[in-house]
């Protein structure tokens, strides 16, 4: 059985994620978005997804970040980094995570 690798978003602290002592990253999947659901999901805005546009973080499609189903991946089966999102955007998907976590 072969596996197709999939994007997540990257969602702990950097500083974390460069230290070689904690081998695990805190992630969210990230599924690309057909064009018929790209306007539902805009106009639903439901507080766990963080739409990205193609061109976020180095996508080439659009697509949804579900932040109400973290996870952890060893840093042994992650790929190459394909971007970073802009400090507007991470405001947001921090607002977004707090709100799923309750932190809020």
């Amino acid at each position: 059985m072969t596996f197709k690798s999939r994007p997540v978003l990257i969602v702990q602290n950097d500083r974390y994620n460069a230290d070689s002592r904690h081998n695990y990253l805190v992630v969210a999947p990230v599924h690309s978005i057909k064009a018929d659901d790209w306007a539902k999901l805009r106009r639903v805005n439901y507080p766990a997804n963080l739409i990205l546009e193609a061109g976020e973080g180095g996508l080439t499609r659009p697509s949804v970040a579900f932040l109400n189903q973290l996870r952890t991946l060893h840093k042994n089966l992650t790929g190459d980094l394909l971007g970073e999102l802009s400090p507007t955007r991470i405001e947001d998907m921090d607002a977004r995570l707090a709100f799923c976590l309750g932190l809020l």
